[in-house]
C-alpha cells in the first residue's frame, strides 16, 4: 500500500477481501497504515450462509460453489476474526447484518453469480437459467425468500 505508516484513523473495506490473493498480507498492510488505536471496519460476505427459496440448501450450495472460482476466499466472513488476530489486531468485534429479500432485490447478486458460472463453465447454462426462472416465478407468486448475511467485523490496531 503506497501510504506512510500510521496515516489513517479508520479504514473501511466492503466486499474486497473475498477477492484478494493473500488476506493475511493485506490485513498486515492495512494495519501498518493505521495509527495506534485506529480502527478497521470490514464488511464482507460468506457465500456459504446464503438462503434462496425456492431452491433449498443443496441447490444454493451447488450454485454458489459453481461461482466460487471468482473469489479467492468465498467464505471470508467466517474467517475474518482469526485473520485479524493473526495480523495482530485487538478488540475484534463481529456482527452479522442480514440482507433479507422478499421482492427480488438480491436477484442482481444471483445474476452476477450467473456470469461467474458462465465464465468458469462450472454448471450447464440451461440449468442456471432454469434456476433463475424459478426465482422469477417465486417472486411473482410470493414464495420467494432470500437472505445474504453481511459480516461486519471491526478491530483496533495496537
Amino acid at each position: 500500500m503506497p501510504f506512510p505508516n500510521a496515516t489513517f484513523d479508520r479504514i473501511v473495506t466492503k466486499n474486497v477481501l473475498e477477492y484478494v490473493p493473500d488476506v493475511d498480507a493485506s490485513l498486515r498492510g492495512l494495519k501498518r497504515t493505521l495509527k495506534p488505536g485506529g480502527r478497521i471496519h470490514i464488511v464482507d460476505s460468506d457465500w456459504g450462509f446464503v438462503i434462496v427459496e425456492p431452491w433449498g440448501k443443496a441447490t444454493v450450495d451447488r450454485f454458489f460453489a459453481a461461482a466460487a472460482p471468482a473469489f479467492r476466499e468465498p467464505h471470508i466472513g467466517r474467517k475474518l476474526p482469526a485473520a485479524l488476530a493473526r495480523a495482530g489486531y485487538r478488540d475484534i468485534e463481529v456482527r452479522l447484518q442480514p440482507i433479507v429479500d422478499r421482492d427480488g432485490r438480491l436477484q442482481l447478486v444471483l445474476r452476477n453469480m450467473q456470469q461467474y458460472i458462465r465464465t468458469f463453465a462450472t454448471l450447464p447454462e440451461e440449468e442456471v437459467s432454469g434456476l433463475l426462472r424459478d426465482v422469477e416465478a417465486a417472486i411473482k407468486d410470493g414464495t420467494y425468500f432470500a437472505c445474504l448475511p453481511q459480516f461486519l467485523v471491526t478491530a483496533t490496531s495496537p
